[in-house]
Order: structure tokens, then sequence, then C-alpha cells
């Protein structure tokens, strides 16, 4: 679209702007990331045109998102840092959690941990102090699974599980389902580190549950999470065992899940070192 065309169409160029940031977001969740990243390019080549620097940098963030998924990291940093650098100067809280979490994903994927988890920490403590629930469960959640590929340093098992934790209270508070299966990703991942394959195996298949029922997709900093600690998972139980409680996770109803896995997670923080 050209300049002179968005200029002429005014709002309804706007609003065409956020219809398609909204879409390539929903795109992106879906993990249809190339129909995503042709949706939220045309809405950022709107907004620039029309100065809407806000709308830029929101679209910038799963635009940057959508890029990790296809591959392209180099498109996905230069979305995400100029998504951060637009977001501190326009002011806003949550606009400017979001790029900062996405570009720690980044970092994360890239093995730069200590970089990940300060922007991980800065993201927290923004939402926290803005009151922006749902990134804050984002941001422990991060925060956990940075903490379990680690090691477990440098705070230990409860520490990860308290964030898990706390995620899950906000979870269902908020009522999201994207939040959920991160809880249920994370604490697949803690178990597997700890080398509890029978809760691993349990929550691991309530995530496969509500993949299946929701049609979300993992991002890939999630998928890259879960690849190396599921192996440690199923090689910690017989595989007999690990397909019955896979199976008794998926079958469950979520609430019952949920239920068994804070009791689990109330066990680990107890054991906090």
């Amino acid at each position: 679209m050209m300049l002179a065309a968005v200029r002429r169409s005014g709002l309804s160029a706007s609003r065409r702007a956020q219809g398609l940031a909204d879409a390539g977001q929903v795109c992106s969740y879906m993990g249809r990331n190339a129909e995503a990243l042709t949706y939220l390019q045309e809405s950022v080549d709107i907004a620039r045109a029309l100065g809407e620097h806000d709308r830029v940098a929101w679209a910038l963030q799963p635009m940057g998102m959508a890029a990790i998924g296809l591959g392209d990291r180099a498109l996905a940093q230069r979305c995400l840092s100029e998504a951060v650098v637009l977001a501190r100067r326009l002011g806003g809280p949550f606009e400017l959690a979001a790029a900062l979490n996405a570009l720690a994903q980044l970092e994360r994927l890239e093995g730069r941990r200590d970089a990940a988890r300060q922007l991980y920490e800065e993201t927290l403590a923004l939402a926290r102090g803005a009151h922006l629930w749902e990134i804050v469960a984002v941001a422990l959640l991060n925060l956990a699974m940075l903490g379990t590929q680690d090691e477990l340093a440098p705070d230990g098992p409860g520490a990860v599980a308290a964030c898990i934790a706390e995620a899950m209270l906000l979870s269902r508070d908020i009522g999201s389902k994207p939040l959920l299966l991160g809880v249920l990703d994370a604490a697949t991942g803690l178990a597997g580190r700890l080398g509890d394959g029978a809760a691993a195996a349990v929550w691991h298949g309530a995530a496969r549950r509500l993949l299946r029922e929701t049609g979300l997709q993992r991002d890939a900093a999630d998928e890259a999470f879960l690849t190396p600690l599921l192996p440690l998972a199923r090689a910690s139980v017989p595989a007999e065992a690990w397909r019955a409680a896979e199976a008794q996770g998926e079958g469950d109803a979520l609430a019952s899940t949920t239920e068994r896995l804070a009791a689990w997670l109330g066990q680990r923080q107890s054991a906090r070192s």
C-alpha cells in the first residue's frame, strides 16, 4: 500500500493495521507463522506510513515471534530489538513488558542465558508494578524454564516450583489456556530434571490434551526447552509406566490434574534449600 493511499484512507487504514496485527497474533499463537508474518508485515508497513509508532511497536513483537517460528532469527532480532527501543521510548508498560519478554525468548534460544534472565527479570518487575498479571505469569514460567535448563541453578528446584505455582494460580484466575499450557510444560521439564518420570508423564499428557482441544502450538523456545528434558523423564520410568501415566494425564479432567500438580509443586517448595 502506497503512503498516499494510506493517508487518504485515514482511520480505515488505522483500523486495518489493527485488524492485521490481531490476525497475525492469533496465527502466531496457532503456529501458522508464515501467515502471521504476512499479516504483521502489512500491519507494520501501514502503521509506519501513518506514523503510528505505538502500533508499530506492538506488531513487531508477534512478528519477531513468528520469525523465530520460521527459523529466521536475524529477522526476529531486528523486529524484537526495534520493538524494545520503541516501547521504551513510548513508555507503555504492557508493550514494553511484552517486547522484553519476546526478546528474552530469542536470547534463550541463542544460548545467551544471562541476557535472557536479565530481560525476564526486568519483564517480571515491570509487569508486577503495572499489575499486568498475565505477563507476570509468562515471565515466571520463562524464569522457571530457564532455571530448569540451567540444571536448577542458582536457586534450586524449590525456587523453580514456586515460580510455576504462582503462574498456575494466575492462569486459573485469568482463565488462560495458553498460560495453563506453559504451566504444564514447565512442570514437565522440572519433573524430568528431577528424575520424576511418573509426574512428568502426567503433566505431559495433560498438555497433549490441551494442545489437541485448543489448537494451540508451543513457541520455539518452549519446544526447545522440552526437547532434551522429555528423554530424561522417559528414561527414569519403565516405558509401560510412562505410557500409563501419560494416558492418565490426557484422560483426567484438567481441574483434577491441576489440583494434583499444585500438591506436587508444594512438595518441591517445602524441600527448598
